[in-house]
């Protein structure tokens, strides 16, 4: 049996090599969707990065989702000094076909994981979990789906 993924990051460099190395098709796990939170760069910038990703990798058929835009109760800090002003030094940042979905990353996570069967579904963030912190905070009962983070 595929084991069934939701990928939680803020693509700068370091997850856009994940999203790379995650995103071929294999009969190993399938992935139900890529929620994005502000982290490295902005909100508006890991949603970009992470479409472009996806649509250079062919995988028109993974929906991605904008999640958080800052942490809970401090300002987000970013690293632009790292991952430049776009999140992803050295290659040429375009606009994708793809675009984002209208449902919240955290409705996404909750939803998806309260339809599953416990225990059916892994979480991989890579980025800040405040896309995770806010599921839990606004639906305490995913816990007991989640296979395993």
């Amino acid at each position: 049996m595929k084991r069934k993924l939701i990928i939680d990051c803020d693509p700068g460099q370091d997850d856009c090599i994940n999203l790379f190395m995650a995103l071929p098709h294999t009969d190993l796990y399938d992935i139900l969707g890529i929620t994005v939170v502000a982290g490295n760069v902005s909100l508006e910038k890991v949603s970009r990065n992470a479409r472009m990703i996806c649509e250079m990798s062919n995988r028109f058929d993974i929906p991605v989702y904008e999640g958080c835009d800052s942490p809970f109760d401090i300002p987000l800090v970013t690293a632009e000094e790292v991952h430049s002003d776009e999140g992803l030094e050295g290659i040429d940042v375009f606009e994708p076909e793809i675009k984002a979905q209208d449902k919240h990353a955290v409705d996404f996570i909750i939803d998806t994981l309260m339809a599953a069967e416990s225990g059916e579904i892994t979480l991989i963030p890579t980025g800040p979990l405040t896309n995770i912190a806010s599921a839990i905070e606004k639906e305490p009962l995913i816990i007991d789906k989640i296979s395993e983070i």
